[in-house]
C-alpha cells in the first residue's frame, strides 16, 4: 500500500508552540498561587490536627492512672520565635500535692506574713495555698517565704493569716515534670503554637482570660478521668510555676500558626511581607481543650480578625453549641 507523503504530520509550527507556551504561562499564573495557598493552609491544618492528637492521647492515658497525666510544651530558646514559640510535643507526669501545717513567724497586720516551709529546693517555687487564705502564693524558696500583702486579705468571711505564733495548714502545689524517656513528636515546615496569642480562658466566654507570653513552659495537667484539671505556666522572669485550675468556664485555646508570625504585630493591612500576627491568620488553628467534655477540638480563625477576640468567634461558637 502507497502513502502519500502530503497526508503525514509534519508537527507544531513556530506559531502554535508559542500558543502553547502562553495558554501554560497563564494557567501557572492563575493556579500556582492556589496550590500554594493550599500546602501552607495544609501544612498548619496537619500541625493542629497533631497538637490534638497529642492532647488526647495524654487525655487517655491519664484515665485510671495513679496521679492522671500531663501535656508538656517548652518554647524554643533560639530561632525565629524563640522564648513563645513550641515545637515539641512532649509528655509530663503530675505530681501530688505536698500538705502541712506551718507557724506565723511574723504579724501580718499591714505588712507581709513570713513562714517557714520545710520541703527540698527542687520543687520550688510553686504555688502554695494556706487554709482560710482565698489568695494563691508563690513559695520562693526553702525556709523563712515572705508572703507579700498577706494580711490584705482579710475579709468578714475568714480570719486570713492567724497571729504570730500560731499555725496554719498549707497545701503546697507542685508543677508536673517532664518525661525526658518518653517519646516526642514535632511540629515542622515552620509551624508551631504561639505562646504569644495563646490563652487559657476564651474572649467572650470565659469570665477571666490569661495570656500565656509571659511563659517558657506550659503544661495541661489531666485527672484519672481524664478531664483537663489545670494548666501550668513557668513564667520566664522568675522562673515560677503558676497554677490556673481549669473549672467548666475556663477551656485552653492553644494557637497553632507559622513561627516566622510569632511576636509579630497587627497588620491593618496585610500582605506578603507584613501578614501580621498569627491569631489574624486565616490559615492557622486554635486548639481547644474543653473542661466540660473533656473534649480536643481544632477551629479555624474568622477571616478579617481585627482582635484576638474576633479571632476567637469560632471557638465561642463550638463552645455555645452553635
Amino acid at each position: 500500500m502507497n502513502y502519500h507523503s502530503g497526508s503525514l504530520r509534519r508537527g507544531m509550527t513556530l506559531a502554535e508552540l508559542l500558543v502553547v507556551v502562553v495558554i501554560l504561562g497563564l494557567l501557572s499564573v492563575v493556579v500556582l498561587p492556589v496550590l500554594n495557598g493550599r500546602s501552607g493552609k495544609r501544612r498548619l491544618v496537619d500541625a493542629a490536627e497533631a497538637v490534638s492528637v497529642h492532647l488526647g492521647q495524654q487525655a487517655s492515658r491519664a484515665i485510671g492512672s495513679r496521679n492522671g497525666a500531663a501535656a508538656w510544651y517548652e518554647a524554643e530558646t533560639s530561632g525565629s520565635g524563640a522564648g513563645q514559640a513550641i515545637v515539641a510535643l512532649r509528655t509530663g507526669r503530675p505530681r501530688s500535692g505536698v500538705a502541712g501545717s506551718t507557724i506565723v513567724d511574723s504579724q501580718p497586720g499591714s505588712g507581709n506574713a513570713v513562714v517557714t516551709l520545710a520541703c527540698s529546693a527542687d520543687v520550688l517555687p510553686a504555688p502554695i495555698e494556706f487554709a482560710g487564705i482565698p489568695t494563691v502564693f508563690t513559695a520562693q524558696t526553702t525556709s523563712r517565704i515572705e508572703l507579700a500583702d498577706a494580711g490584705t486579705n482579710r475579709n468578714a468571711a475568714n480570719l486570713a493569716f492567724p497571729s504570730k505564733g500560731m499555725s496554719i495548714p498549707y497545701t503546697l502545689r507542685l508543677p508536673p515534670q517532664r518525661r525526658a524517656s518518653a517519646s516526642v513528636g514535632f511540629l515542622n515546615d515552620d509551624t508551631c503554637i504561639d505562646l504569644s496569642c495563646s490563652t487559657i480562658g476564651v474572649y467572650g466566654f470565659s469570665p477571666v482570660v490569661t495570656g500565656m507570653g509571659d511563659a517558657t513552659t506550659v503544661a495541661i495537667e489531666f485527672d484519672r478521668c481524664g478531664r483537663p484539671l489545670a494548666a501550668w505556666r513557668q513564667l520566664a522572669t522568675t522562673s515560677a510555676w503558676v497554677r490556673t485550675l481549669l473549672p467548666p468556664i475556663t477551656p485552653v485555646a492553644l494557637l497553632v500558626g507559622l513561627r516566622s508570625q510569632v511576636g509579630a504585630a497587627y497588620a491593618t493591612s496585610t500582605t506578603a511581607d507584613d501578614p501580621g500576627v498569627n491569631w489574624q491568620n486565616p490559615q492557622a488553628r486554635w486548639v481547644l481543650v474543653d473542661p466540660r467534655t473533656s473534649m480536643v477540638k481544632v477551629i479555624e480563625i474568622p477571616a478579617n480578625a481585627s482582635t484576638i477576640g474576633d479571632s476567637q468567634a469560632f471557638v465561642v461558637k463550638a463552645l455555645r453549641g452553635i
